[in-house]
Formats: structure tokens, C-alpha cells, sequence
């Protein structure tokens, strides 16, 4: 559900999150072609849609004045720390020209028709069996209760199969860093990654696992500070979204362009964070004391 006010008008105030377009966005998107090629909103910090095959063409080739840096639409904007146009947060979809081009030569081997035709068996495998377990289910979250765990039983598959350093790299592609972090990482902490594959298999092999007891959370009345990367694997915002649901009083904090591990990826930017709101905390907590 949409945490900002309805859209009257999707021309001039359009918001991807409305339930109206969420419901069903083509007729608004037929209705914008229209009459309003080029939407325009001042949410998320001031955005452009263009509608129709030929404002997108011309956007996506004029690099020149146009970038891919930040594709996702939040209510952040990359910050100091995340890497600069041509690389953008989270190469090569935030990558301009020419570096686009050098990140794509990097990732082609991994996804080429060969590595992926590898791993089509058990992956078909994988998603069957959790279908099946859904049977007989009339309502069925598929972000939470199919999706989140696809990934992670890919990356399980392969590490039984002795793939411990293919293992290591999917989990810090899909999970932990993002597409292309893989290659910049220091061989030391590749070595790490790889030699702690085998400890994250036994973990995710434990059934409660990716589960959470939400109902234990409800008594938690503290203030409380959740994060996540802005280029996370998709369910993780859903889990960050349920926790904070449960919690009266938790706020949840964005790093636009990190993935699952900002404290890492954006240390200065993680750290202010931390501080601002345990600095605010305590000014709370202070004035209770005080009443």
C-alpha cells in the first residue's frame, strides 16, 4: 500500500506506487499517451515519465544529457559515496557509455548460454518444489513464500555440488553486494567469501531460516532503526516492511545504490545514520523523562 497521498492527477503527480496503478497502470498509461506524453511528478524528489516507444528511445540513446546512474525510483538520491556517472550504484543497469560496454564484457562469461544452461536442472527443480508446497494454499505470498527463497536455494545447490567458489560469487551477486561486485572485491575477501560457503550452506539449510516471528515483535516498544540498500534482492524490502509494521515506533532508512550490506558498501553515510537517529532517540527519550 502507498504511504503518500492518492494521485487525482497521474499527468502532472504520478506516483508508482498509487493503488490505482498498481491495480492496473495501462489504461493510465493509455490515457497519458494521450494527452501528457511526458508526466511529470513532484514526489520522490521530482520525476519525468515518458510514455510513448519514442520519448524512452530518445532518453535511453542521448546519453549526453540523460544518465543511468540511479534506475530506481525512491525517495532518495545517490550520495557522495556511492560511485559516479559513467559507473552509477549498481553497474552495469547504472552504467552510461563507455563504461556500460567494460561491465557487460565482465559479466557476459558468467551469463552466457553455457554457465546458465548449467544450472537451468536444478533451478526448474527448485521452483517446482516450492510451488508444490503451496498447493492448497487460497492465498500465497509470492515474494516471501516463493521468490526470496530461489536465490538462495540456487546458491545451496551449487555448494552441494562442491561449486564453492561459483557458490560464493552468486551469494554476493544476488544477495549480499549486487550484479558485477563479484569483480571488485579484493582476492582476500573473495578467499573469505569462498571459505565460508560451506558455514552459510548449513545455515540456510536450517528450515527456520528465512522465517520470522512477527508476533514476538509486537511488544517492542523502543525506538528502532531498520535499513536496507535501495538495490537489495526485491524481498528483503518486504521483510523490512513487515518488521516495521509490528514495531510502533521503527523507522526505516534507504541507502540508495547499496544492496544488502550498506554498512559496508557505505560506511560514512551508515554510520551518520546510526548516530542521527540514536542522537534523536535519546532527545525523545530525554523529554520523557522529563514530563
Amino acid at each position: 500500500m502507498s504511504k503518500h497521498p492518492p494521485v487525482k492527477d497521474f499527468a502532472t503527480d504520478f506516483d508508482h506506487t498509487d493503488p490505482k496503478w498498481v491495480a492496473n497502470p495501462f489504461p493510465i498509461c493509455d490515457a497519458l499517451r494521450e494527452d501528457s506524453p511526458v508526466a511529470h511528478t513532484d514526489r520522490y524528489g521530482g520525476a519525468w515519465l515518458p510514455v510513448t516507444h519514442e520519448g524512452v528511445a530518445a532518453i535511453a540513446y542521448d546519453t549526453e544529457h540523460f544518465t543511468s546512474r540511479d534506475v530506481v525510483m525512491h525517495e532518495g538520491r545517490p550520495g557522495e559515496n556511492d560511485l559516479p556517472a559513467p559507473i552509477g550504484v549498481a553497474p552495469p543497469i547504472t552504467s552510461d557509455p563507455p563504461f556500460h560496454a567494460l561491465a557487460r564484457r565482465i559479466l557476459l562469461p558468467a551469463f552466457a548460454p553455457k554457465p546458465i544452461t548449467a544450472l537451468e536442472p536444478f533451478t526448474r527443480e527448485l521452483c517446482n518444489e516450492l510451488l508444490d508446497a503451496l498447493e492448497g494454499k487460497d492465498v500465497v505470498d509470492a515474494a516471501l513464500e516463493y521468490a526470496q527463497h530461489i536465490p538462495v536455494g540456487v546458491i545451496v545447490r551449487m555448494l552441494d555440488a562442491g561449486d564453492y567458489p561459483g557458490g560464493a560469487r552468486q551469494f554476493v551477486e544476488t544477495i549480499a553486494y549486487g550484479p558485477g561486485a563479484w569483480e571488485r572485491l579484493s582476492p582476500e575477501l573473495r578467499e573469505t567469501f569462498v571459505f565460508n560457503a560451506s558455514t552459510w550452506r548449513d545455515e540456510a539449510r536450517d528450515p527456520e531460516a528465512l522465517s520470522i516471528n512477527l508476533d514476538r515483535l509486537r511488544p517492542f516498544s523502543a525506538p528502532a532503526l531498520l535499513t536496507l540498500g535501495g538495490q537489495s534482492p526485491p524481498f528483503f524490502p518486504l521483510v523490512v516492511r513487515q518488521i516495521a509494521q509490528r514495531i510502533p515506533q521503527a523507522v526505516t532508512r534507504t541507502f540508495p545504490g547499496a544492496g544488502h550490506v550498506p554498512h559496508l558498501s557505505h560506511p560514512d553515510e551508515y554510520v551518520a545514520t546510526v548516530t542521527s537517529f540514536a542522537d534523536e532517540a535519546a532527545i525523545v527519550r530525554g523529554r520523557r523523562e522529563v514530563l
